[in-house]
């Protein structure tokens, strides 16, 4: 069954690019209409502590739907589930944190709305191409292969593939979950940059 296939990876996908874009309007709205300064009173003038207001509700809501997708795979159209579900709901946690922590990274590199939806919607839609559901990576030329390390869609299309398909452990991933906290992790490079701004 190629739905099998291809929806476990082309949803999860869409969701990425979702969730990265609302990220980016979430924080680029308040710089463009000029209440970021009241936003950042609110969170006692901790970038931290506003970004954590502001985000923890898209968090829930878009894991909850995750949860619900994968319900909807796992449970009503029985997909193939050999590594189980918990698990799966974790990887659909880390998928959202990652996705909302490439929407504040982008942000924080390029502070306007426009340029920040810009570069989400790009580095989205390559992922579609380049994580290796469309086409093997192992096949690709050998610097494509590592550009495609720095796209959170392959490394959770590697973890899916392993998990559930094949039916192994979390600690066969442990190097596409460790990719995956790495983005989590990487705009708390940037936040004073975000916070000047």
């Amino acid at each position: 069954n190629y739905s099998v296939y291809l929806c476990n990876t082309l949803l999860p996908g869409i969701m990425m690019l979702l969730i990265s874009l609302m990220t980016v309007y979430s924080i680029g709205s308040e710089v463009k209409f000029n209440t970021a300064r009241y936003w950042l009173e609110r969170g006692n003038h901790s970038i931290l502590l506003s970004l954590a207001a502001k985000e923890l509700p898209y968090t829930l809501a878009f894991f909850i739907i995750g949860f619900f997708c994968d319900f909807c795979f796992y449970g009503i159209l029985k997909f193939p589930c050999n590594g189980g579900f918990m698990p799966m709901l974790f990887l659909t946690l880390c998928m959202v944190l990652a996705a909302q922590a490439l929407g504040i990274l982008f942000f924080s590199l390029v502070p306007t709305l426009r340029m920040g939806l810009s570069m989400c919607c790009l580095w989205g839609v390559v992922s579609f191409s380049i994580c290796g559901f469309t086409f093997p990576v192992l096949a690709m030329n050998g610097s494509v292969q590592a550009l495609s390390m720095l796209f959170p869609l392959r490394h959770y299309f590697l973890i899916y593939v392993s998990q559930t398909l094949d039916g192994n452990g979390m600690i066969y991933s442990w190097n596409s979950y460790i990719a995956l906290f790495i983005f989590m992790v990487l705009p708390f490079i940037f936040m004073i940059r975000l916070k000047r701004e």
